[in-house]
């Protein structure tokens, strides 16, 4: 499978359709005709649309904290939701502090929810908790 994240040629966002790879799937004509087929449900028009209308209005000057309450705000939410790590109990407390300060209703659930050791799922424990950043 192509990996966007790791694509070093950008032809996409240059603009060049000559170099794009060859494994690239914007050279999947029935994949893009699938996904244009998408963005004709009302739903997802919407949701693109307003995102398209928020990064225009806000580009380089909102922080992504402010794009995403006025586009929840554009799109009509009321109820918002966080799930976070609990290293980023703080981060999160401010954000929904924030999301409220602007009149959301904001549920919210730790990692940890239920005390679920993570060797309980499978995870081994010497093994694959290591890191390695090399």
């Amino acid at each position: 499978m192509y990996s966007c994240v790791d694509c070093s040629i950008r032809a996409c966002s240059e603009k060049e359709p000559l170099k794009i790879p060859k494994n690239c799937p914007l050279n999947d004509v029935n994949l893009n005709k699938e996904i244009l087929k998408e963005y004709e449900k009302q739903d997802v028009k919407e949701f693109f649309l307003n995102s398209c209308r928020i990064e225009a209005k806000g580009y380089c000057n909102w922080s992504r904290v402010e794009e995403t309450i006025r586009f929840c705000q554009s799109m009509g939410y009321q109820k918002l939701g966080i799930a976070f790590c609990d290293g980023l109990r703080r981060e999160a407390r401010i954000l929904s502090q924030l999301l409220k300060k602007h009149g959301f209703s904001v549920a919210s659930v730790i990692c940890k929810n239920g005390r679920i050791p993570k060797e309980d799922i499978g995870l081994k424990k010497d093994v694959d908790r290591k890191i390695e950043l090399t």
